[in-house]
């Protein structure tokens, strides 16, 4: 054939041992027998038979040329075509459109890195729960003989719920032995002024990003924002106010480390109830700060060069982003058992591999798990994700010694807003999601939502509104920020009928995938019981319904179509002077004048 690739024909061939995957291409038809074949990674180009090309594309996980042309002919591994298509392979690995297992781990050492400095608990009227986790954490911080800033940041509307707060905060700051700082309305009202007037911001943006807006309901992706300004320039680490420190191995952990393109590395073990989910895992005593430190803020190449290292689910594209770009882990995640801490019903249906086989193994099990919110969810080994999405932020470890985007401030599922806009904004970013546990305990008793799922929040429709955003040429997050703040700006201001034509169309486009995803799986060919495939049915049939439904029900979760434009342009603007906020919050720091204040001042 003709192209770049004829030039390296005469070289000797590779060790066989090697193991090779298809690199990043480009493939264009350039006949009706040709293809000219473009990597992105070594620039290569060539044309290309057809038959050369899906040999090409069919190497899509790590192995030797050999096992490659044998997978690829198949029953007709003795056609008189193999000579020719193993000299092409060979061909094709010089002209650099595969890549080595070996190729993406640069030989460096990690990086020394300062300990995680702060814990954090985002809260709300739930002051004796809170006690429950601080003695819970400090008890892991001081047996791992660690001092750290713990930071309860909490977004109570009550005087007296925040009187309540300092109170018991004081009485645990003399018996649990560290730094205990509380940021309630108070404290956060006076940093809202100080951080504009440092700044010369515009205080309502400052005050949306800090303390959201009531009228949109939860406050929470606010009151994490003003832990992330209280912490600017950390690493530090967040746990939900309704976890117990008490750290467990998930049902299957495996060792080494494993590199995904996305997705959800997430496994899960239904149970009847808590105390089932409980007993069914094998305690143990570990640092868990420690746990997160070995990866946040590390870049993922020299930690999967520590081997063993897993690459078959991280994609072409994936891999060249390792070799070229620096990048560094800023999101770090672990496992729970006990609640779920998601409300969707319908979240069983898109399990797949051994949760879903779990999930389906009797009809009594299945029936149980679709109403108890009782399970183990968590990597059964380290995963290091390209897509830098925590999927639940009831744990995260934050590299926060760099800019970091704002979580949604009003509305729930602030992390999947976070996670898109990370992933969206910060190209260098990756996740780490850690094969530990720990307990998540709500005291209340908590049941699946029976509202229609396919009504929009701000949170958890960034993703399909991000979809269409593209940052290019942009490539420094904080100008990608205010591009991205320019881009829901200008949504939020089109006209009515515009604007939900715009959302029908994102919709559209989401429940498609969504249908298309569910029936091939339906249609595919390993059985599913008919419990699992009627439940589907079923969703199928209401997400035809909910996609002709008119247009005004979809915004009945924020209270209209106007409260969803309010929201996203003034989540837009927060985007924009997001950095200069963050820089603002440094200084201040430095001058001594954090968010959160010692709990001793208030004597």
């Amino acid at each position: 054939m003709t192209g770049s690739a004829d030039q390296a024909a005469s070289e000797p061939p590779p060790a066989t041992a090697e193991q090779y995957r298809v690199a990043d291409l480009e493939i264009l038809r350039a006949g009706a027998d040709l293809a000219l074949v473009h990597a992105r990674d070594s620039g290569a180009a060539g044309f290309y038979r057809a038959d050369v090309v899906d040999l090409l594309v069919s190497c899509r996980q790590f192995g030797t040329l050999e096992q490659h042309l044998q997978a690829y002919l198949g029953n007709d591994a003795a056609s008189v075509r193999r000579p020719g298509l193993q000299r092409e392979l060979q061909r094709l690995l010089r002209a650099g459109f595969l890549v080595s297992l070996s190729g993406p781990q640069p030989a460096e050492p990690p990086h020394e890195l300062p300990p995680i400095s702060t814990l954090g608990f985002p809260t709300r009227d739930r002051v004796t729960v809170l006690h429950r986790a601080l003695t819970s954490y400090a008890a892991n911080c001081l047996d791992a003989g660690r001092r750290v800033e713990v930071v309860v940041v909490d977004d109570s509307a009550d005087p007296g719920t925040r009187r309540a707060y300092r109170r018991m905060l004081g009485q645990l700051q003399s018996s649990l032995g560290l730094d205990l700082h509380y940021g309630g309305l108070e404290e956060k009202s006076a940093f809202v002024a100080a951080l504009a007037g440092t700044g010369d911001l515009p205080e309502e943006v400052v005050r949306f990003g800090v303390l959201g807006e009531g009228a949109a309901g939860a406050t929470i992706g606010a009151n994490r924002n003003a832990l992330l300004l209280h912490s600017a320039g950390e690493r530090i680490f967040s746990a939900d106010d309704d976890t117990v420190c008490r750290l467990a191995v998930p049902p299957e952990q495996l060792a080494g480390v494993e590199l995904d393109s996305g997705g959800n590395p997430l496994q899960l073990w239904f149970f009847g109830g808590r105390d089932e989910a409980f007993g069914s895992v094998r305690y143990a005593e570990q640092d868990l700060l420690g746990l997160h430190e070995r990866y946040l803020g590390q870049p993922p190449a020299p930690l999967l060069a520590a081997g063993p290292a897993s690459f078959e689910r991280a994609d072409p594209a994936l891999l060249r982003r390792l070799r070229h770009r620096p990048g560094t882990i800023r999101v770090t995640t672990n496992g729970t058992v006990g609640d779920c801490g998601w409300d969707n019903p319908d979240f069983h249906l898109f399990q797949d591999g051994a949760s879903l086989a779990r999930l389906v193994g009797t009809e009594a099990g299945y029936q149980l798990a679709r109403t108890t919110r009782s399970m183990v969810q968590a990597a059964t080994r380290t995963t290091i994700s390209g897509r830098p999405d925590p999927k639940f932020a009831i744990c995260l470890g934050l590299d926060n010694t760099e800019l970091l985007p704002p979580f949604p401030p009003a509305g729930r599922a602030e992390e999947v807003g976070f996670g898109a806009v990370l992933a969206s904004c910060f190209p260098d970013a990756y996740a780490a999601h850690l094969p530990w546990l720990v307990q998540h305990d709500p005291i209340d008793e908590r049941h699946f939502s029976a509202a229609n799922p396919f009504t929009i929040g701000l949170g958890s429709w960034l993703p399909s509104c991000l979809s269409r955003f593209d940052p290019w040429p942009a490539d420094a997050p904080a100008e990608r920020l205010r591009r991205l703040g320019e881009y829901l700006t200008d949504l939020a201001g089109l006209p009515g009928t515009e604007f939900d034509e715009f959302v029908r169309l994102g919709m559209f486009e989401s429940m498609s995938g969504l249908i298309l995803g569910l029936e091939e799986r339906l249609a595919g060919c390993d059985p599913v019981p008919d419990y699992w495939a009627r439940d589907v049915q079923r969703y199928l049939a209401q997400a035809r319904r909910s996609a002709l439904a008119p247009v005004d029900e979809l915004y009945s979760a924020l209270g209209g179509r106007a409260a969803l434009q309010r929201l996203l342009r003034r989540y837009g603007q927060l985007l924009i002077w997001w950095p200069a906020i963050v820089g603002a919050a440094r200084q201040l720091r430095a001058a001594d004048h954090p968010l959160a204040r010692p709990v001793r001042e208030f004597g």
